[in-house]
């Protein structure tokens, strides 16, 4: 559990740079993001809380730039100090192929972060992760914890059940 914002914001940050690149991987585009956080239910011992907002980009984009600067700004809106939060995402919605955004006359895409996302997913793909946002942390790692995971008896070789007779 995390009650520093600092350790949200970097969470949060990286997965709107997952997100972001999952967007550009199917060539879509998002025009709003919901961001939401919640402490752990099952702790009637601590002070519980939840909330999300939905925020929405000035354009439709894939950009981890773009995407990740509207993301802060929601959740410094529903970040509350005191809690101690258990679970935080994004939900991206309004999605649009990305040859069929619709432009708007006063707000357009820096031309350069189509080249600069792709040089990023680019070098991504080859060293295993290492260009990252400047709110993302290098060392950290997120992975989901699978403490409960059932066994996959049909799907791995290697959790098939074993008879003996």
């Amino acid at each position: 559990m995390y009650t520093d914002f600092e350790d949200i914001r970097e969470r949060v940050a990286t997965y709107a740079g997952k997100v972001s690149y999952k967007l550009r991987k199917q060539n879509s585009c998002c025009k709003l993001a919901y961001i939401f956080l919640h402490t752990n239910v099952h702790r009637d011992d601590l002070a519980q809380y939840h909330n999300g907002i939905t925020v929405q980009m000035p354009y439709e984009t894939n950009s981890s730039l773009v995407i990740t600067k509207a993301v802060m700004t929601g959740l410094k809106r529903i970040y509350k100090e005191g809690y101690h939060y258990k679970k935080a995402g994004i939900i991206v919605m309004g999605l649009t192929p990305d040859s069929q955004k619709q432009l708007t006359f006063f707000y357009n895409e820096d031309p350069r972060h189509k080249a600069l996302m792709q040089t990023i997913d680019k070098l991504n793909r080859t060293c295993f992760d290492q260009v990252k946002l400047g709110a993302q942390d290098l060392k950290k790692v997120w992975k989901m914890q699978q403490k409960h995971l059932s066994r996959r008896y049909s799907t791995r070789l290697n959790e098939v059940i074993e008879v003996k007779v």
